[in-house]
């Protein structure tokens, strides 16, 4: 957009995503104090744990609600606009051409059932275009009709991008847990077993033949301390995770035909000395 008063009509625009109107001054460091107290001996004789949660970095890409900046990364890009263009002075945004590039997407469908029943659909890519993408809002389409509005992270040249096209109604997932607690008379630990099942259902079409893989994930706590201790039962998990990452982000690869179900059981252990409290 601008607003210069004068229309800009067959122009060559040169774009950079530098912000010259930000203050180039550095910021301004503000007291913090921090107070030391002695423990009582009640205090030393317990660990107080409690549960924290943290984003990671990658379940897969999210809806936007409102509309996001563009990121460049933290480096100055320019762009140039291949064709000359007309962008009237009326203050508004206008949609300038700065380059197109065909690549081959890889569908997929995910799930994280903690924290949605809805299978998303995905499309993975990489960036063919020579420059790198930035990151931004971008429309979607599929097929030949518009499907809402999405984000792109900052991609590298010739690395992978992901992006996500909304919830495919095929798909039923239902999540049910269980918990029992055990506690040792001499020894005083404490262990909590939590099970968790995910049920898949696909509802196809008549049309619908081919298997679609659905890649499920589910966490499992991960302890920041040595008093406590988490064991994934890979015995009493059926079947067991395809892989478990650092951050204990279990996922499964599993194939659906049309009319098919599965079900996903998740068993771990948290094992807590006498001495934690808060579990």
């Amino acid at each position: 957009w601008q607003r210069t008063g004068e229309d800009w009509s067959d122009v060559r625009l040169t774009l950079s995503t530098a912000r010259s109107a930000l203050t180039t001054d550095p910021p301004r460091l503000t007291e913090d104090r921090l107070t030391l107290t002695d423990r009582s001996a009640a205090e030393r004789r317990t660990v107080d744990v409690e549960l924290r949660e943290e984003e990671i970095a990658d379940p897969g890409p999210a809806a936007v609600a409102g509309l996001p900046g563009v990121d460049d990364g933290g480096q100055t890009r320019v762009l140039r606009s291949p064709a000359p263009v007309r962008v009237p002075a009326d203050g508004r945004a206008h949609r300038v051409p700065v380059s197109a590039f065909t690549t081959t997407a890889r569908r997929a469908y995910s799930c994280a059932p903690e924290l949605s029943p809805l299978v998303t659909r995905i499309a993975r890519f990489d960036n063919a275009s020579g420059h790198a993408l930035l990151a931004g809002p971008v429309d979607l389409v599929l097929g030949s009709g518009y499907t809402g509005r999405g984000t792109l992270d900052f991609t590298a040249p010739g690395a992978a991008a992901e992006l996500a096209f909304g919830s495919h109604d095929d798909y039923r997932v239902v999540r049910e847990t269980e918990e029992s607690r055990e506690s040792a008379t001499l020894t005083q630990r404490t262990v909590v077993t939590r099970t968790v099942r995910l049920h898949l259902s696909r509802f196809s079409g008549p049309g619908e033949r081919s298997e679609q893989v659905v890649t499920l994930r589910e966490r499992v706590p991960v302890s920041e301390v040595s008093a406590v201790e988490v064991r994934l039962r890979e015995e009493s998990c059926a079947p067991e995770p395809d892989a478990v990452d650092a951050d204990g982000v279990a996922r499964w690869e599993l194939r659906l035909a049309p009319g098919g179900r599965r079900t996903v059981t998740l068993v771990y252990e948290i094992s807590a000395s006498g001495r934690v409290v808060g579990l």
